[in-house]
């Protein structure tokens, strides 16, 4: 069985099967090799590569964030930050990057940048979302309402209540993967007012798609009563466990 979506490594066998399962966003690949003798499986293997050959010190903070540069990084380990120079990771680079390779990928990078640098709005507050994979703390969007998710049914509602006639929407939480301002968007350009600067903050085309990464389709139609029940029922199934089915709602109580 090959897997992925958990951000975690599996590589074993598990009655009779081999198990796989990489580090999400590319971090990991798998290299599977399987001999069949005689129209029967005579071995079967896998190898985790990291590509990357990007290593964080801190189990802490790997897949989250740690304070930086407050907290000392081992030797050989330095502190790297992204989007908000308060926060980083304690990472050291054992593989050189294929020059070609990079050269190649920022490209792409720097044509996405004139579509996702493009400011549609700004915030006065910060829009917040749990640690996602689950840490100490749920997903708080996947155990009860907030302020992002009534955001995002809302801009559903909205979108559609004139041109198709929607008079309520409702969005599941577990699609909802990021905070806004996006921790995992920066823009290139430095211009634009983000944290860890005061707001009010500049809200770019590149933060909406950090939240809602998925490409997902929005679907209008009519619905009994009846059906919308059983809808809110399973989206609570499961509280007080945090679970992505839970129902961020706008137009009605």
């Amino acid at each position: 069985m090959l897997a992925d979506h958990t951000d975690i490594v599996v590589n074993k066998i598990v009655g009779g099967a081999l198990v796989v399962e990489n580090r999400s966003k590319g971090r990991t690949y798998a290299r599977v090799a399987i001999k069949v003798e005689n129209g029967k499986v005579a071995s079967k293997a896998a190898t985790i590569v990291d590509p990357l050959g990007l290593h964080t010190a801190l189990l802490a903070c790997d897949g989250g964030v740690c304070a930086c540069p407050a907290t000392p990084c081992p030797a050989t380990f330095t502190c790297t930050t992204a989007a908000r120079p308060d926060l980083g990771k304690c990472q050291k680079q054992e593989i050189t990057p294929d020059a070609a390779g990079d050269a190649l990928i920022k490209t792409y990078k720097d044509q996405l940048s004139t579509k996702f640098d493009v400011k549609i709005g700004t915030a006065a507050d910060l829009f917040p979302r749990g640690p996602y994979p689950l840490t100490t703390d749920p997903a708080v969007e996947r155990i009860k309402e907030t302020p992002n998710g009534d955001l995002v049914a809302d801009a559903l509602l909205d979108a559609y209540k004139t041109t198709d006639s929607a008079q309520i929407s409702f969005t599941n939480g577990g699609g909802i993967r990021d905070s806004l301002p996006a921790k995992d968007y920066a823009p290139k350009a430095t211009s634009f007012v983000r944290p860890p600067a005061l707001a009010p903050w500049d809200i770019m085309v590149g933060d909406a798609t950090s939240v809602l990464r998925f490409n997902n389709s929005t679907i209008v139609r009519k619905i009994k009563g009846q059906l919308l029940w059983q809808v809110l029922e399973f989206s609570v199934a499961k509280l007080r466990a945090p679970d992505g089915r839970f129902l961020h709602i706008a137009g009605f109580a």
